[in-house]
């Protein structure tokens, strides 16, 4: 609904092509506390205002040359699958909205997820980065190996990739 037509990178001809896999559960910040006051346990103290309340993921597919949309799209639903299983069902944190965009160069995939967990009726980013969760090099592992290798994906696969990379921060530099 957005007029993206100072954004180079959307082709708005496509718009209508993204996919969404969970629908945005709340319009605003609000409407979220609002949800999570009501499900607080005994004893769980409401979140202060300056807390961090949700966190967003993006799985990109930039390095997936020569695929066809229909492989990106199976590749990005099966990370939306692991990533709700990762943080949802096991931690209890909300999903908030995942969509796949197919209106820009390549497909990815947004996500994102409250802090607040429904099995434990309290918020527990502190809880998260205590146990390492939010450690994305242990997250990235994981998802290489459950979802990745599905898909036959090595960690450092596209050789010509980081070469134009390297390039790019030689003439930075």
């Amino acid at each position: 609904t957005r007029n993206y037509t100072n954004r180079e990178n959307i082709d708005t001809t496509r718009t209508k092509d993204n996919i969404i896999l969970t629908p945005l559960k709340f319009k605003n910040e609000n409407e979220l506390l609002k949800y999570t006051k009501g499900k607080l346990k005994e004893n769980k103290r409401q979140i202060r205002k300056n807390s961090a309340k949700a966190f967003s993921l993006v799985v990109d597919c930039s390095v997936m040359e020569g695929w066809e949309d229909d492989n990106y799209i199976e590749y990005l639903k099966e990370a939306n699958e692991w990533l709700n299983n990762y943080f949802s069902k096991k931690y209890g944190l909300i999903n908030l909205g995942s969509i796949i965009h197919m209106d820009e160069s390549k497909p990815h995939l947004h996500i994102s997820f409250s802090y607040f967990s429904e099995l434990q009726g309290a918020w527990i980013q502190k809880q998260l980065y205590k146990d390492k969760v939010t450690n994305f090099n242990d997250l990235l592992q994981k998802f290489e190996q459950e979802v990745g290798s599905k898909f036959g994906l090595k960690k450092g696969d596209n050789k010509k990739y980081k070469k134009e990379l390297n390039e790019e921060v030689k003439k930075i530099f």
